[in-house]
């Protein structure tokens, strides 16, 4: 992700863990933390998940995110994802364990 007319890298965002067979994929993310909060991440996520259900053929598209990282969570839900699952105690980050969230999103729910 760079911003228009800038080649500065301010953050990327791509699918991994393809399944063709079950015309799926997981998706990830990470923005710069001076570039949060401007619909930068909304945008460049809308963009790909577009591609990714229009052009790639794929149906449906999973996010893991850790429990502490509401404006991840925020993101995902304003693009349509569901919280699907939560698998707890699952991560031990900062000192502590942390719950993972799962969500997903299916093509005939993407806007």
């Amino acid at each position: 992700i760079t911003l228009k007319g800038n080649d500065l890298l301010i953050g990327t965002c791509g699918f991994y863990a393809f399944d063709e067979g079950f015309q799926r994929a997981d998706i990830g993310y990470e923005l710069l933390k001076a570039y949060w909060r401007q619909g930068i991440m909304s945008e460049a996520l809308s963009a790909i998940l577009t591609f990714a259900f229009t052009t790639m053929g794929l149906y449906r598209i999973d996010a893991v995110v850790y429990a502490w990282n509401e404006r991840s969570q925020g993101i995902l839900r304003k693009l349509g994802f569901t919280h699907e699952a939560t698998l707890p105690q699952r991560y031990f980050f900062r000192d502590q364990l942390w719950d993972e969230y799962r969500f997903g999103l299916h093509k005939d729910e993407w806007q």
